[in-house]
């Protein structure tokens, strides 16, 4: 997965679950049924059982906002012990702040464009 650009939160949520392995998966979408954030439910396990990437950040995306469901990703990568794909994350997530950052649209000059007459 590395060399891909990662557009949103979305995606960036995707690429940090496909990069689990299966036992690993099966244990976050496990301790993810069991973890209200917020002032939010947890997401039932019936739902989780048979997830994919996909459907897992689908559902986290829907139940948290799509910031939030990053911190919640990071909070269940820690609480198993899956301290590699937390720093991971939490890295891409710092990356991704600064680059947003940079491209504020208030921060955008406008550049003349020359028009060329061929």
């Amino acid at each position: 997965m590395m060399g891909l650009k990662t557009r949103t939160h979305g995606d960036l949520l995707l690429r940090s679950l496909e990069d689990l392995k299966k036992w690993e998966f099966r244990k976050f979408k496990d301790k993810l049924s069991d973890l209200p954030y917020s002032d939010k439910c947890s997401i039932s396990r019936g739902l989780l059982e048979d997830a994919d990437f996909i459907v897992t950040k689908n559902l986290m995306i829907k139940t948290y906002g799509e910031e939030e469901a990053l911190l919640v990703a990071l909070q269940v990568f820690k609480m198993i012990s899956l301290m590699g794909p937390a720093e991971e994350l939490q890295l891409k997530m710092s990356q991704k702040v600064k680059l947003w950052e940079l491209n504020r649209p208030e921060d955008i000059k406008r550049v003349p464009v020359k028009h060329v007459e061929g």
